[in-house]
């Protein structure tokens, strides 16, 4: 069972989308996207904890932070000013 899973997966890309998910985009240019935090069921504090293991003290200090297909939390701060 686990081969035709994998054999499907490999052959359709909307397939994989389907049982995989896509990443989803939860803050950008410091703005928090509220429907998709809820949606993907995390919490503030969750998302919070994210930015500042990132190194961001405050989510206006993010570029933008992606929950991605496993579940992690991928933060992009934002370029410091020259």
């Amino acid at each position: 069972m686990n081969h035709r899973v994998g054999a499907a997966i490999s052959s359709s890309k909307a397939f994989e989308r389907f049982l995989e998910g896509l990443p989803q985009v939860l803050v950008h240019n410091g703005t928090i996207y509220d429907d998709v935090l809820r949606g993907s069921q995390l919490t503030r504090n969750e998302l919070e904890a994210a930015i500042r293991s990132a190194g961001c003290t405050a989510v206006d200090h993010v570029h933008g932070a992606i929950l991605e297909n496993n579940g992690s939390i991928t933060v992009l701060p934002r370029p410091h000013p020259s």
